[in-house]
Parts: structure tokens; C-alpha cells; sequence
């Protein structure tokens, strides 16, 4: 069992990554063992301008996971946010918000502690 702790990146989800493996990985509620992180593979089937939508296993609990792709569990493309409910898309896919370029720079000046806006 790695005991490690560190940091994760993160990076702009482009749209030439359509069909690439999705990989999220969080406390999924409906597991046995509570408490314990579960990861799910899949695709990134559909890709909005703001969202991103796969076939990953999730439940809740699983909001607020990173959604990573490939095998690198370093740098997320986007945060998971629900999964299957509702009208289409989300009613057949679980859904998850990009990171754009806008969304980078906001993280980065959060980061950065710039101005009493930042966090807002």
C-alpha cells in the first residue's frame, strides 16, 4: 500500500483528446470498504465547451475526484461532478467540469493568493 503523500497538477483538456482513457478516482459511497479510494476507467466520449462526459463508475462520494487521463495520475484535466441523472447527456453518461484555459488561469491566480477576489 503506497503511504506517500504529494501534489497533483493540473493542465487544459484539449479537444484533440476526445477517445483518450478517463480515470477517476475517488470514495465512491456504494463501495465495502468506506473510506477507501476506488479508480474507474473508461473513455472521453463527449466533449463540451465547459464539460466532459465518460462511462466512468461513480457514485456518490466521487464528486470533487479528479478525472485524469491515461496513465498519468499526476495532472488532472477536470473534476468529476455527478454522475448518471436527469435529461441527456447525464442521464446516460457521468459528467465532469474541463479545465479551459480561463478555468487555468483562475487556478493558477488562486494558487498565487491574488487579491481578496481570487477565491470567489
Amino acid at each position: 500500500m503506497d503511504e506517500a503523500t504529494g501534489w497533483a497538477g493540473g493542465r487544459v483538456l484539449e479537444d484533440a483528446e476526445l477517445g483518450a482513457v478517463t480515470v477517476v478516482q475517488g470514495y465512491a459511497a456504494d463501495k465495502a470498504l468506506p473510506g477507501r479510494q476506488w479508480v474507474s476507467t473508461d473513455s472521453l466520449r463527449i466533449l463540451r465547451d465547459l464539460e466532459g462526459f465518460a462511462l466512468n463508475d461513480s457514485h456518490g462520494g466521487t464528486s470533487g475526484s479528479p478525472v485524469f487521463l491515461g496513465a498519468d495520475r499526476a495532472v488532472l484535466v477536470g473534476v468529476h461532478t455527478n454522475g448518471l441523472h436527469g435529461e441527456e447527456l447525464r442521464a446516460s453518461h457521468n459528467a465532469f467540469t474541463r479545465i479551459t484555459p480561463e478555468r487555468m488561469r483562475r487556478i493558477a491566480e488562486w494558487i498565487a493568493g491574488k487579491g481578496a477576489e481570487a477565491g470567489r
